[in-house]
């Protein structure tokens, strides 16, 4: 079963090199400006990349999120098949997808890309 769904909040219709804040949109029920200029403004105090795993990890920590590491060889498909309840990031070394309650949303189909981590509500919030 597919469990891609289109999601695309640039007010443009862009989608390059943006996949964190079109993650971050969706999962914390930001516009693509206001999460665009939240990270931003993070990242300009990290002195860093708004795109640095560094950056937008730190950004999602601030919303309860936590960071989980995958060890074995996991997809974006096997992930949404273990996880049908729950708002979710999962990074894949070179993107950023959101995941809600088993589905992902992205802009494309990258359901076959390899989960390096991911990020979860932590369990003190």
């Amino acid at each position: 079963m597919n469990k891609f769904i289109y999601f695309n909040p640039n007010r443009e219709g862009k989608h390059v090199g943006d996949c964190v804040v079109r993650a971050l949109c969706c999962i914390l029920q930001l516009d693509w400006d206001e999460a665009f200029l939240r990270l931003n403004m993070l990242a300009f105090e990290m002195a860093d990349m708004p795109s640095s795993n560094e950056v937008w990890g730190r950004f999602l920590n601030l919303y309860g999120y936590i960071q989980v590491p995958v060890f074995s060889y996991y997809t974006i498909n096997d992930f949404c098949e273990d996880h049908p309840h729950g708002k979710y990031v999962i990074c894949t070394g070179e993107h950023a997808v959101a995941i809600i309650d088993g589905y992902y949303y992205d802009t494309i189909d990258t359901g076959n890309k390899n989960v390096i981590f991911y990020y979860e509500k932590g369990s003190y919030v």
